[in-house]
C-alpha cells in the first residue's frame, strides 16, 4: 500500500485557482517526507520571521484553503475559526496580548515530523490532533477515487505548512524576549568576569567569607555583587615612622576588616570601575604595631594612616600582594 501512496503523491494534485499554494517548493513527495520538509520549511520561513505578523497573502491563503477543504475534511470547520482568531490577535501582538498569542500557539499548534501527527486549536478552546498518514492520505487513497486521493495528499501537505507558519509566527513574536534574555545573560557573564578580573583580588579565606554572605536570587540567574569584604588581608608597605631614627622603613600592613566597592559601567561593556575601599588596619615594622585606617585607591595599591602606642604617626603606602600573586 505504501508504494501506491507514494505513486499517487507524485501525480498531479487537486488544486483550485482560488487558493494558491502556500509554498510551491514544498509539494509532492518532499512535502510528505516530513523530516526533510521540516528542514526545508526552516529555510522558507526565514522571511516570515522578519515580521511580527504572517504576511497578508499567507493569511488569506490559509483561510482560503481551510474554507475550501472544510466540506472535504470536516474537522477543518472547527480549526478555521481558531486559526483566524490567532491571526487577528497576532496583528496587535504587543505586551500581554503578544505573550498570550505565543502561549496559545505553543500550546495548541504542534508538529511531529517523525510520526506525521499535527495538532491544531479548535473553536471551543481545545485542540484536535490529525495524523496526516492515517487520517488523510491512507483512508482516502484506499477507499476513494484518484482525485480524492490527490486532494487528501495535497491537503496533508498544506496542513503541515500551515502549522509550520504559525510556529514560525510564535518564534517571531517571541524574538524580543529572546533577544532581551540573551542580552541579560551576556551582561551577567561580562559582569562576573569583571568582578573576577577588574576589582580587588581576594585571598582564599576572603573568597570564603564573601561566598558565605552572598545571597543569590531565589529564581533565575544572579548577577555579581558590587562590593567585596576584606578580612585579615596582608600587604607589603613602605612606611614613614615618626618615632624611628630611620623613618622610612618596610612594614607589613594588614587590613583587619573592610569593604571595597565599585560600579558596573553603563556604556555597554559592563566592566567594573576601579572602585574604592576602606578598612581598619594595622602596620607592623617588626617591633611595634600601629592601628589606623587604610584607603584603597584601586586594586593595586593603598594608603594607610596609623597611630602607635607612643603617639607616633605612621604613614604607609602599600602594594596589594593579592593583585600580583593571584593574577
Amino acid at each position: 500500500m505504501k508504494w501506491l501512496v507514494a505513486l499517487l503523491m507524485l501525480m498531479t494534485c487537486y488544486s483550485s485557482a482560488a487558493c494558491p499554494a502556500l509554498d510551491p517548493t514544498l509539494s509532492g513527495e518532499l512535502a510528505m517526507n516530513l523530516p526533510d520538509a521540516e528542514q526545508q520549511l526552516t529555510n522558507v520561513l526565514l522571511a516570515t520571521q522578519s515580521s511580527d505578523t504572517l504576511p497578508q497573502q499567507t493569511t488569506q491563503s490559509i483561510d482560503c484553503w481551510l474554507a475550501q477543504q472544510s466540506e472535504f475534511y470536516t474537522p477543518l470547520a472547527t480549526i478555521r475559526p481558531a486559526l483566524t482568531r490567532l491571526s487577528t490577535a497576532a496583528e496587535i501582538g504587543v505586551g500581554h496580548a503578544r505573550t498570550s498569542v505565543i502561549n496559545e500557539i505553543n500550546r495548541s499548534i504542534t508538529r511531529d515530523a517523525g510520526t506525521g501527527f499535527i495538532q491544531f486549536p479548535v473553536a471551543n478552546g481545545g485542540t484536535t490532533t490529525i495524523n496526516l498518514y492515517d487520517d488523510l492520505v491512507t483512508p482516502f487513497c484506499q477507499a476513494h477515487a484518484t482525485t480524492d486521493c490527490a486532494r487528501a495528499t495535497q491537503l496533508a501537505q498544506q496542513l503541515w505548512l500551515i502549522a509550520g507558519y504559525y510556529r514560525a509566527l510564535s518564534d517571531s513574536l517571541n524574538r524580543p524576549d529572546k533577544l532581551a534574555s540573551l542580552q541579560f545573560n551576556q551582561t551577567l557573564e561580562q559582569q562576573w568576569q569583571s568582578y573576577k578580573d577588574d576589582t580587588i583580588k581576594l585571598w582564599p579565606h576572603e573568597v570564603l567569607v564573601n561566598s558565605l554572605i552572598y545571597q543569590p536570587q531565589k529564581t533565575g540567574l544572579s548577577g555579581p555583587p558590587n562590593y567585596k569584604l576584606l578580612a585579615l588581608r596582608p600587604t607589603l608597605g613602605l612606611s614613614y615612622l615618626s618615632d624611628q631614627p630611620h623613618r622610612i622603613q618596610p612594614t607589613i600592613n594588614v587590613d583587619l576588616l573592610g569593604i571595597y566597592w565599585w560600579k558596573y559601567s553603563e556604556s555597554g561593556n559592563d566592566a567594573a570601575s576601579p572602585g574604592r575601599g576602606i578598612a581598619a588596619s594595622l602596620v607592623w615594622d617588626g617591633d611595634d604595631t600601629a592601628y589606623g585606617l587604610t584607603y584603597h585607591h584601586n586594586p593595586k595599591w593603598s594608603v594607610s594612616v596609623a597611630h602607635g602606642d607612643e603617639n607616633d604617626i605612621v604613614l604607609s603606602v602599600s602594594l596589594q600582594l593579592a593583585y600580583w600573586v593571584l593574577r
